[in-house]
């Protein structure tokens, strides 16, 4: 089961708003055998981020049995509004 609502599901489980406060939104989806998983971040994106938020992907993606993985890390500023999506798992509520 590849559904969007396990996703979200996952997510819950997972992403931590404290631990994450510059994390604006999670958008994912399967794309065939692939997971693609876009994090939207509201400040400039580090290696240290990178490394953090890849955990996380991973993390998500060890729940199915299989799958590839593909992320990525987008910064978009607060004045910006986050794009339209059926595929978001997180939002940030602030």
């Amino acid at each position: 089961m590849k559904s969007q609502e396990r996703l979200c599901f996952i997510a819950k489980e997972y992403v931590e708003p404290e631990e994450w406060p510059t994390l604006r939104g999670i958008e994912a989806f399967w794309d065939d055998q692939t997971l693609k998983i876009s994090f939207y971040f509201k400040e400039e994106i580090d290696d240290s981020l990178k490394e953090e938020a890849s955990v996380l992907a991973t993390e998500i993606l060890a729940q199915y049995v299989d799958g590839d993985l593909e992320e990525n890390y987008i910064h978009l500023p607060c004045s910006v509004r986050l794009p339209d999506s059926s595929f978001w798992i997180y939002k940030n509520p602030n």
